[in-house]
């Protein structure tokens, strides 16, 4: 079933799991052709001063373009990229975390994570800390959680995830996407398939220990699953694609 942000608060409102309250933060979700120009605007409306933070490839992919239309705007927008550790990759530890501090002035309203997952966590801390808000920019179908209000970082060695916030709001272009790395979008396939795990993971949590659990949420993800189950050939289609060498079946 396809859902408003509108109709699922309504049924967060009357879900009868025996939680307080699950409400839905974000306030808007575009997933077509031109959505920068959407998040341009989008952005235009509530904000004069912003940070985008991104790595050095997600910004020739959408900061850049995005940087030129709110400047067309006269939103002022501060840009923060990531710089990689000794192997070449961004990592969300305490170096990018203070990175991502020290590029925002006091006067940046909201941050915009044009990334994949790694620049969303740092983006998703550092607003949460900063008490402003952030806006999801996706560049590659990688991961599951770009509404996500968890960020996994990697504080003194070690993995932690932290509860901070979701994005107000989240504008995926297509065009953007479909240019990323055809593996990105098979990562993120497999991201999904882990909801086979975890939701029995959760089930099983509620049974044993007590733990929060609510039906309706376990739905919704199930057919979140069993969307991307239902098109696993054409996903298929492009990991071969990206893959010639015949390593996914």
């Amino acid at each position: 079933m396809n859902w408003t942000i509108d109709e699922l608060n309504r049924a967060a409102a009357t879900c009868s799991c025996g939680l307080m309250h699950h409400p839905i933060a974000i306030r808007e979700i575009v997933v077509e052709q031109c959505a920068l120009q959407r998040a341009a605007a989008f952005v235009k409306t509530s904000f004069r001063h912003v940070s985008i933070f991104a790595d050095a490839n997600t910004f020739q992919a959408a900061g850049s373009a995005l940087v030129d239309m709110l400047g067309e705007l006269g939103v002022t927008c501060g840009c923060c990229i990531m710089e990689p550790d000794a192997n070449g990759d961004v990592v969300a530890d305490e170096r990018t975390l203070m990175q991502g501090f020290l590029s925002c002035s006091p006067n940046t309203e909201a941050i915009l994570a044009v990334g994949a997952g790694t620049i969303h966590d740092i983006a998703r801390f550092c607003s949460f800390t900063m008490k402003i808000p952030f806006i999801s920019v996706p560049t590659a179908a990688s991961v599951d959680g770009f509404t996500s209000a968890g960020a996994p970082l990697i504080v003194r060695g070690v993995k932690q995830t932290f509860q901070t916030q979701a994005p107000i709001a989240l504008f995926a272009d297509v065009n953007v996407l479909a240019e990323s790395p055809k593996r990105l979008a098979v990562s993120g396939f497999g991201d999904m398939l882990g909801k086979y795990t975890s939701l029995a993971d959760w089930k099983f949590g509620h049974l044993v220990a007590d733990e929060p659990y609510c039906p309706w949420i376990a739905s919704l993800t199930a057919d979140a699953l069993q969307t991307c189950v239902d098109h696993v050939h054409e996903i298929q289609a492009v990991a071969q694609r990206a893959y010639p060498c015949s390593c996914v079946p």
